[in-house]
C-alpha cells in the first residue's frame, strides 16, 4: 500500500508538471504558447535522458541512492521552476524536474515486484490504480488552486509531493525488510 502512495504522488506531480508548465511560463514569464511548449519539451527530455541511464546507474548504485537522490534533483528542479524570473531559469528548473522524476516509477516497480512476486499481478494492478488517481487528482488540485492563487503558488504542490514520497519511501524502506505477508 505504501508503494501505491508513492506512486500516487509521483503519477500526480509527473502529470501536473507536464500538464500546467506551458501554461504556467505563459502566464507567469509571458512566453508565447509556442515557445511555452518547447520549454515544456525540456521536461520529457530530462525524463527521458535519465530513465536511458538509469538502467545502467541502477547496476552500479542501490535503488535508495538513486532515488533518493532523484528525488533531490527533482525538488531542486521544482524550487528553480516556482522561483523561475527568466526563461533559461524556467528550463533548467523543468530539465531538473524530469530528470528527477524518471526513477521513481522505475525503482518502486522494481520494489513492489520484488516484494510481491508470488501476486505481481495484482499488486501491480493495485498500485498502478492508485498512480492513476494521483494523477487525476493532483494535477485537478493544482488548477483549482491556480485559479485561487495563481500557478505559482499553485505549483507548490510539487515539493509538498515530493516530501511526501520522500518520507513515505523512507517507512516503507523500514517495513521492507520484514518479510511480506501472504494471504492463504
Amino acid at each position: 500500500m505504501l508503494l501505491g502512495v508513492i506512486l500516487f504522488f509521483e503519477s500526480g506531480m509527473e502529470i501536473t508538471v507536464g500538464g500546467w508548465t506551458a501554461t504556467y511560463v505563459n502566464q507567469e514569464l509571458a512566453l508565447s504558447p509556442e515557445r511555452a511548449l518547447y520549454l515544456l519539451s525540456l521536461y520529457w527530455l530530462g525524463m527521458t535522458g535519465a530513465r536511458l541511464v538509469l538502467g545502467w546507474l541502477l547496476t552500479r548504485v542501490s535503488s535508495t541512492a538513486v532515488l533518493l537522490t532523484s528525488l533531490g534533483i527533482a525538488l531542486a528542479g521544482a524550487l528553480i521552476l516556482i522561483a523561475a524570473r527568466t526563461t533559461v531559469a524556467a528550463g533548467v528548473g523543468t530539465l531538473l524536474t524530469g530528470m528527477g522524476f524518471a526513477a521513481v516509477f522505475p525503482v518502486i516497480l522494481g520494489h513492489v515486484g520484488d516484494r510481491h512476486a508470488q501476486m505481481s499481478g495484482t499488486a501491480f494492478g493495485a498500485v498502478l490504480v492508485m498512480a492513476l488517481l494521483g494523477g487525476t487528482a493532483l494535477p485537478y488540485l493544482t488548477g483549482v488552486l491556480g485559479d485561487a492563487f495563481g500557478l505559482r503558488a499553485s505549483l507548490a504542490i510539487v515539493p509538498v509531493g515530493l516530501a511526501c514520497v520522500a518520507s513515505t519511501f523512507l517507512v516503507a524502506r523500514l517495513r521492507m525488510r520484514t518479510p511480506p505477508t501472504v494471504a492463504g
